[in-house]
């Protein structure tokens, strides 16, 4: 009895032991779906060791290592060094409240981050102060004054920067100090637990540990939600001390392995986060104290933890949980449940995924999921979280599955590529029939399977890339084809119809008469949902198409609309969105609005490409999507309620590239992100702005921005977080920006920053009014004086350079006009011989006496010219040379009248220079004094000097002019414009000259009536001798008087027998070039001449000529209007014609030819040239003309034949008036220019130009065309032509008809 006793405790014992090991293994959750996310991997960073993890007021986490702090915000991580005092560092610590950031050492370093500086400065050293080099201290808390309370070896410390340093419990080692209830502090000292009141610095016991089971503690927190305190030990576990009926009770959790325990977090009030080093994460339920999920690292699993030596866990405000490892960095994952699961290929886990590249998934009638894949299928069954997977590794037939559905009887049907389909059992996974072409070849016919698909009869479609479309008919049981469909996807259409997207387009299949309709074409269809009347598809490379199955219209959706990506696979309709997977991420859009919102970087999508049609929609409502990464679920509810959250950071702001943090005579007093209003230099005027997305759960954002003031519209959206500004205004100013989500579908927060840039001291209004009266007063006078001695300096060049051609000129000239002055004794020349001949000698004799002024000028100028002073009356000498210009004057019809009030004056001149002033004074007279006038010459003197006064009576001198006339090249505007020649240098030449006489000369002039000319020059009787005087050569002597070769042209152009009927027009400003050109032209055209470009229209109007040369630089009208003028009227648009000009410039010639010119010389020119170009010209219009008459044999003709869009049109009118007008027999010439709106006169010179034909012939010509047409066609009488054609009498038209082509109407073929 006893012993039946004894072997029933024991029983019962072992079952209650069994029952307790099942059930403690039962509540460990496995947590292989946790997916972790590392910073190392993310940023390509390589921190390890890392001790302590913190977040900031600005939602930054911050990590410690010994070997620097890491800063990490979405999209953004930075590292910041440490100014170690003592880098024999073992551990760095975080401590962070109040908006106060420290870090501490093991060895008592304590830096602070200086948010203005952004960087971390020490503020004390521990050791140092206290003098002690073993110091060691383990934790700072932050109290909410802002004090640090700083447990170690030594004591418990208390620092602040105003009172310095001070210590409590000195020489006791406090293990460690964390916050406890209120504003308490709790303490582990020795073995004991105490609550610290920074305030009265009192202690209370609340627990002695027992050393024999507690001992060296390394980690402690007070749990405020459910009043209780969690411990770690480094070698005897994890304890929790909980209030249990009025009494504190030490409970160790069995479960958690006895290795140090580096950190605890409790991120809610239902589970304890406990970092083991070595072991991973360990979750403990806070209510019942049991181990409830365990996390480690699993090298076939690259979703889980990295590194199992845990030294820091901490809870953020965005609900995740943050982990830093001695070997993996830093690693986070989301607390709670994510919006995204995901199913991923476990390395050498049987109870996962087979394989990552998941092409099609479902959800048959029991619940579970069939995923088809790279390497077979796989079957998740949900409820008990196990995986099946079949077909995987098969060498034997193909392993890649396409496609998976499941048939009204409850069968899987999985599609190959290249084996055909497979029937599975879906419950034990059976292989029920493997239907392909080497097995079933006569009735299936589909190896390559893309799409397999169950229509509402229940029967199965199967469809390929190229193959032809087989049906497998469910009542029957057999397979049927339909020829060359291939398929990507079917959906049903209707109850009868089936649309199938195919690489070229979309067919509509009608299953009762097995016929096809193409209702789309040029887009490849990989996927599509019907929404009512709409076809929503996802075209490759094309987005989304839109398509209305009633009106054919089409709307497109691409990434300029915010889709992530142009090639779109997969699309999924759930109330009011549809959800779009493309090789970039997923998306949805709204139906109505069309508006795109992005999930492309939400935590489980990152990096994702979602393939062709691989998604189905849950029982329950949740989306199943396959990738190149595994298959996502998620809930789009849930997904689609979440609002995008955050603000803008600005973390730098850098001046002309240097930083706002050490821009002079910049001081900041508040961080960079704290400025609202930025106060700059002038010259601090290049701005950049960093941005970065704080409190936020997107990693990829976009910004926008506008400076109000200087921007008018806001900047296109992107992805770059700098942006900048050169050289801006001064003023004031206001940066608005903007943080939109990936997608621009929201606008996630905004900021302004004020910006004013001070103007420089000059932009102030009273240094503008002081520098205009400096710049008045005294700047004016530099300026002018400058650019006086300038243009002295660039006078003096050019002279030089001119003077020095002259002597080369001068040679060339003697052996031009020798020959010349021979030939004019010749006997037998005609009168055109002589008269250029005559023209020669006088265009030599000026360039000649220009050469001489030139070098003169070049003389006097430099200081060379001397003087050679000899005793002569000046009476007689003015006389003699008042009598050497009388045959010039005579030619002009000038009277020259010479009076001396003295009879003889002698007195010691240069007579060579003399000679040339009077000889200049003269020689202007002549030139501008109108016909039929008197030149009066007067000379007079006294004891002290004596006066010459020549006055005339011409075109005068503008009082404007006169105050430029003694300068060099200067020639007044009237004198231009009259057309007379002259170099610009004679009067500065006399001037100079009188200026070595010691003498002086005045003008005096009014406009049209005349000018006086006085010179005053000291009398000297004594012939004195100086450095200043020598024997110039009588070589520089030359007459200034006008040639006395007369040339009369009147005879010289007269008509020649040689000449044609064609008239040439030429307009040319300078007479001698005109008659020149005008002699040149005459043997072979009618020549008329024009003086400038109005005469020149005058002349055109009046004669319409066949040609005309203009030159292009003429007054009243240049050549450019003229050519304008003739090429944009109606009635001159024809005439051919040629510009002359010395502006030889690419720009000028574009120009001319651009307005019609037919061709373009420039001066000097060879007029032979001319002539052949004028031949050319002829010619091609012949040509033209020939190309012309080819438009009358077309019915119709939109080629341009004519360059000239008004001749152009014109001719195409002629032809179509003719035309209209063929039957009437009536139709004259007179009515043909009435038709044509322009006179008789007119029309006939339009058509000879454009077709070389009278109206009456151009007439006859088209009637004769279109006979031609008629008699081929065989169609019609002789007589029925001959009226069709407007021919009086069927004699006539046989008799016009034989002399055009030859033969007559009946001969014709």
């Amino acid at each position: 009895m006893i012993l039946q006793k004894k072997k029933f405790v024991v029983f019962i014992y072992l079952f209650c032991f069994i029952l307790t090991q099942a059930f403690g293994q039962q509540h460990v959750i496995d947590n292989s779906s946790i997916r972790f996310y590392n910073l190392n991997e993310k940023y390509g960073l390589s921190i390890r060791e890392v001790n302590s993890i913190c977040e900031d007021s600005n939602g930054f986490i911050w990590a410690s290592s010994k070997m620097g702090i890491i800063r990490y915000t979405p999209g953004d991580v930075r590292t910041y060094k440490l100014p170690y005092e003592n880098s024999n560092v073992i551990t760095t610590r975080l401590s962070f409240n109040q908006g106060h950031l420290y870090v501490y050492t093991n060895n008592g370093q304590i830096f602070y981050y200086n948010a203005i500086a952004d960087q971390f400065e020490l503020i004390i050293n521990l050791a140092t102060r206290l003098r002690n080099p073993y110091l060691f201290i383990s934790r700072i808390v932050i109290d909410s004054k802002s004090q640090l309370w700083i447990s170690s070896a030594s004591g418990l410390f208390l620092y602040n920067k105003k009172d310095g340093l001070k210590v409590f419990m000195s020489g006791e080692y406090v293990y460690n100090v964390t916050n406890g209830p209120g504003e308490k502090l709790l303490l582990v000292r020795n073995a004991e637990l105490l609550y610290f009141n920074p305030t009265d610095h009192k202690t209370d016991l609340i627990y002695k540990l027992p050393q024999d089971k507690v001992r060296h503690i390394s980690s402690v927190k007070y749990d405020e939600g459910n009043d209780m305190v969690c411990i770690g030990t480094k070698e005897d576990g994890f304890f929790v001390l909980k209030n249990m009926g009025g009494q504190r009770k030490l409970i160790k959790i069995k479960d958690i392995p006895d290795q140090p325990v580096m950190s605890i977090e409790n991120c809610n009030d239902s589970i304890i986060y406990v970092g083991v080093d070595g072991q991973g994460i360990w979750g403990v339920d806070s209510r019942d104290l049991l181990v409830k999920s365990v996390m480690k690292e699993n090298v076939n699993n690259p979703n889980s933890l990295k590194g199992n030596g845990v030294y820091d866990i901490f809870c953020s405000s965005d609900k995740r949980v943050w982990v830093g490892t001695y070997s993996g960095g830093v690693s986070y994952f989301e607390m709670g449940n994510s919006e995204f699961k995901n199913y991923v290929h476990i390395i050498n886990d049987p109870n996962s995924l087979v394989n990552n590249d998941v092409n099609s998934v479902i959800e048959d009638s029991d619940g579970n999921l069939w995923f088809a894949t790279n390497n077979g299928i796989s079957k998740y069954i949900p409820s008990s979280n196990k995986w099946k997977s079949y077909y995987f590794n098969n060498k034997g037939d193909a392993q890649v599955f396409l496609s998976i559905c499941e048939d009204a009887k409850g069968r899987i049907w999985a599609g190959t590529y290249s084996s055909g389909v497979y029937v599975l059992n879906k419950n034990t996974g059976e292989q029920l029939y493997h239907y392909n072409k080497k097995n079933y070849g006569e009735t299936f016919k589909t190896d390559f399977v893309f799409n397999i698909f169950s229509d509402l009869d229940h029967d199965i479609w199967i469809g390929g890339g190229s193959d032809d479309l087989t049906h497998y008919d469910f009542k029957t049981g057999k397979f049927s084809q339909v020829k060359d469909v291939p398929v990507n996807v079917i959906i049903n259409y209707g109850k009868d119809s089936l649309l199938i997207a195919t690489t070229k387009g979309l067919l509509v299949y009608n299953k009762r008469t097995k016929g096809t309709i193409k209702i789309i074409n040029d887009y490849s269809v990989v996927d599509m949902r019907i929404k009512g009347r709409e076809l929503w598809m996802c075209a490759v490379g094309q987005g989304v198409i839109k398509y209305n199955l009633d009106t054919h219209n089409i709307k497109q959706i691409t990434i300029s609309d915010g889709l992530p990506s142009n090639y779109t696979s997969s699309i999924e309709y759930v109330n009011g969105l549809f959800w779009v997977g493309s090789e970039q991420g997923l998306c949805s859009i709204d139906e109505k609005n069309f508006k795109v919102k992005n999930y492309t970087n939400f935590n489980g999508l990152n990096n994702v490409s979602f393939n062709d049609n691989a998604h189905t929609l849950l029982k329950n409502g949740d989306l199943l999507w396959g990738t190149n990464r595994g298959a996502i679920l998620f809930n789009p509810e849930k997904i689609k309620s979440q609002s995008s959250k955050g603000q803008i950071y600005i973390q730098e702001i850098d001046v002309n590239g240097t930083s706002l943090r050490e821009t002079e005579p910049i001081q900041l007093n508040t961080p960079i992100d704290s400025i609202s209003e930025l106060t700059l230099h002038y010259d601090q005027n290049n701005l950049s702005f960093e941005l970065l997305p704080i409190f936020t759960a997107l990693p990829q954002v976009k910004f926008v921005w506008k400076l109000e003031g200087l921007d008018q519209d806001w900047n296109r959206p992107v992805n770059s977080r700098i942006l900048s500004y050169s050289n801006i205004p001064s003023g004031s100013y206001h940066l608005m920006i903007k943080m939109y989500d990936d997608s621009l579908s929201e606008v996630i927060a905004e900021r302004t920053l004020a910006i004013n840039i001070t103007p420089p001291y000059w932009e102030m209004w009273w240094f503008k009014i002081l520098g205009i009266v400096l710049f008045l007063s005294i700047s004016t006078f530099f300026v002018l004086y400058y650019i006086s001695r300038l243009k002295k300096r660039h006078s003096e060049e050019k002279i030089r350079f001119f003077s020095n051609t002259a002597h080369d000129m001068r040679t060339s000239l003697t052996l031009i006009t020798a020959p010349i002055e021979e030939l004019k004794n010749e006997e037998g020349l005609s009168k055109r011989g002589k008269s250029y001949l005559n023209m020669a000698s006088e265009q030599a004799a000026r360039f000649k006496n220009v050469v001489t002024r030139l070098m003169d000028f070049q003389k006097v100028d430099i200081g060379k010219e001397k003087l050679h002073l000899t005793e002569v009356d000046i009476v007689k000498f003015i006389e003699t040379r008042v009598m050497m210009f009388a045959a010039s004057a005579k030619r002009k019809k000038l009277e020259l009248v010479f009076e001396s009030k003295v009879n003889v004056c002698y007195t010691m001149i240069d007579e060579i220079v003399i000679e040339k002033i009077i000889d200049n004074l003269l020689s202007n007279a002549i030139k501008y004094s109108f016909e039929g006038t008197k030149i009066k010459i007067k000379l007079s003197s006294n004891d002290n000097k004596w006066k010459l006064i020549v006055k005339d009576q011409g075109i005068g001198i503008e009082k404007k002019a006169q105050k430029h006339l003694f300068k060099e090249y200067y020639r007044g505007n009237n004198a231009i414009n009259a057309k007379i020649v002259g170099s610009g240098i004679g009067l500065l030449l006399v001037k100079n000259y009188i200026n070595l006489h010691g003498g002086k000369i005045t003008c005096d002039s009014q406009l049209n009536k005349g000018t006086t000319f006085t010179i005053v020059i000291p009398l000297n009787t004594k012939q004195g001798k100086d450095d200043n005087t020598y024997v110039s050569s009588s070589n520089d002597v030359n007459s200034v008087t006008e040639s006395d070769v007369e040339v009369d042209y009147q005879e010289v152009f007269e008509k020649s027998d040689q000449a044609t009927e064609m008239k040439v027009v030429i307009v040319e400003d300078n007479d001698y070039l005109r008659d020149f050109l005008a002699t040149s032209l005459c043997d072979r055209y009618q020549v008329f001449l024009a003086e400038n470009g109005r005469i020149g229209w005058e002349m055109i109007c009046k004669h319409t000529p066949d040609m005309v040369v203009s030159d292009i630089m003429m007054p009243e009208m240049d050549g450019y209007e003229l050519c304008s003028k003739i090429k944009s009227n109606y009635e001159t648009s024809h005439i051919p014609v040629i510009l002359l000009t010395a502006l030889g410039a690419k720009e000028q010639q574009l120009q001319g030819l651009g307005l019609g010119a037919d061709d373009y010389l420039v001066k000097p020119f060879d007029v032979n040239i001319l002539r052949q170009r004028i031949d050319s010209i002829i010619q091609n219009r012949e040509i033209i003309r020939e190309r012309a008459l080819k438009i009358i044999k077309l019915a119709d003709n939109n080629e341009t034949l004519l360059n000239n869009e008004l001749n152009d049109s014109f001719l195409k009118k002629m032809v179509e008036t003719v035309r209209d007008n063929l039957g009437n027999s009536e139709f004259s010439k007179h009515d043909f220019a009435s038709a044509m709106n322009v006179s008789n006169s007119l029309l006939y010179k339009k058509v000879k130009a454009l077709t070389n034909q009278s109206p009456s012939d151009f007439i006859r010509s088209i009637r004769l065309e279109h006979a031609l047409e008629l008699v081929q066609t065989k169609q019609y009488s002789v007589t029925e032509i001959s009226e069709m054609c407007g021919f009086a009498s069927v004699g006539y038209f046989s008799t016009v008809f034989r002399k055009h082509y030859g033969k007559t109407p009946s001969q014709i073929e």
